[in-house]
């Protein structure tokens, strides 16, 4: 049988070059870096679990103005406020700044707001926000005594 040449078999010579073309990997590469930015999830914030307190002074929760936020009755639900040390009625978070600048007027400057260690960090901030909205309060948030 005759021996036939291809050009797959064909030695190279020392003077050529051999052409590369990575076209093809950068499309790749950036086909997987719009398949992961598309894909991943991000987390606006994360759930924190709070230490017990290690330094800090101590407020008179009878001379402020404390705000409760207790876990949601089951998941899927918003965090409830009672206005109060836990026994006070329940609220929203746009009653929350009324009932701050009620208890201004009556001489408690500063506000304890208690949260639940499952209630998610988001929502505290959210209560915090309409707590600083109004002027001349001083707000701390509650934490365990270390034990």
């Amino acid at each position: 049988m005759p021996r036939t040449s291809t050009n797959a078999f064909k030695r190279k010579r020392s003077g050529e070059e051999a052409d590369l073309d990575i076209t093809p990997m950068i499309d790749v590469t950036f086909l997987l870096l719009i398949f992961f930015m598309v894909t991943s999830t991000m987390q606006s914030s994360v759930d924190q679990d709070v230490p017990p307190a290690k330094h800090g002074v101590g407020r008179d929760s009878n001379r402020a103005t404390v705000i409760t936020i207790k876990q949601p009755a089951s998941s899927g639900d918003t965090p409830r406020i009672l206005l109060g040390d836990g026994k006070g009625p329940e609220a929203s978070v746009d009653e929350v700044e009324q009932y701050v600048a009620d208890g201004l007027r009556a001489g408690r400057s500063f506000v304890v707001v208690k949260a639940e260690r499952e209630v998610p960090n988001g929502f505290v901030q959210e209560v915090l926000k309409a707590v600083t909205a109004v002027d001349g309060v001083e707000f701390s948030i509650g934490v365990r005594d270390k034990r």
